[in-house]
């Protein structure tokens, strides 16, 4: 079994197109480099924002409230309702980070939960949380900037280099 790994998130020193990014301080053999998005493109958080709001719109009004708590399990969500779910993930992670999320949850995805905390705009802090079993991390998009902390990932043994 693959340990847990709990990295602190710093801010980087340089600013980069999409605003401030967050990212772990540190990296060994056994964390990613970076599970924040990377800084191609100023319009990270707005397209985060819309890929949380596409998949709240799958939703029924029963989801739509256990999305904000605790969370929908992704085995309750139709095969659209979970791609647009792993649509925020693919947004709003690097690539790097979106591949050891899906590793890591592999054929158990199922077991996991989305959470919603807030309303995805631009004028207030809001929060996606992805969680289950080894892993845990919380998306938060405030103005130009993506925060993705505090990533806790306990990789199995063998997961590929972020």
């Amino acid at each position: 079994m693959g340990k847990i790994v709990l990295v602190a998130a710093v801010v980087l020193a340089a600013s980069t197109a999409c605003g401030p990014v967050r990212t772990p301080s540190t990296a060994s053999a056994n964390t990613c480099e970076s599970v924040a998005p990377r800084a191609s493109s100023s319009d990270r958080p707005a397209a985060v924002a819309d890929a949380t709001k596409a998949f709240l719109s799958t939703l029924d009004d029963d989801q739509r409230g256990t999305a904000a708590d605790p969370g929908v399990r992704l085995e309750t969500l139709s095969a659209v309702q979970r791609a647009a779910a792993l649509g925020v993930l693919k947004v709003g992670l690097s690539d790097s980070g979106y591949q050891q999320v899906l590793h890591i949850t592999g054929a158990a995805i199922a077991d996991y939960r989305i959470r919603v905390l807030g309303t995805p705009v631009s004028t207030q802090p809001w929060t996606v949380r992805f969680d289950g079993p080894g892993l845990s991390l919380d998306v938060t998009v405030a103005g130009p900037t993506i925060t993705v902390s505090p990533p806790a990932l306990n990789a199995p043994t063998g997961a590929p280099p972020c």
